[in-house]
């Protein structure tokens, strides 16, 4: 288990959450910094469904005088949680090839 979950969907993902599970990972290689970015990114993309679903049930909600009670902080909610996981995914993007940018390439050793 990576120390980065999505246990707080509502949260915003910092630099430090994100370079801090990349070192965590002990390594340089640049394969092992993708798969962790993508296990960390990927626990916010089920919010962004979750989001959608909620936007469009509160949508059809909408669609009926009395539904709309309901249905309108339904639909908010839905937008809500789907933008805030995009933005989650896109940080986790961003501070995550900052971090494997500022790392030293390795120059392979030549073969004699």
């Amino acid at each position: 288990m990576t120390p980065l979950q999505p246990h707080h969907m509502f949260g915003r993902v910092s630099r430090e959450q994100v370079i801090g599970t990349l070192k965590a990972t002990g390594s340089t290689d640049p394969d092992v910094l993708g798969a962790t970015r993508q296990e960390m990114a990927g626990g916010y993309k089920t919010f962004t469904w979750i989001g959608l679903i909620c936007a469009v049930v509160g949508g059809l909600f909408c669609l009926t005088i009395i539904g709309i009670f309901f249905g309108g902080p339904f639909l908010l909610f839905g937008v809500f949680v789907w933008r805030r996981a995009r933005s989650n995914i896109a940080a986790v993007e961003r501070y995550a090839d900052e971090y494997i940018a500022s790392l030293p390439t390795r120059i392979p050793a030549a073969t004699v």
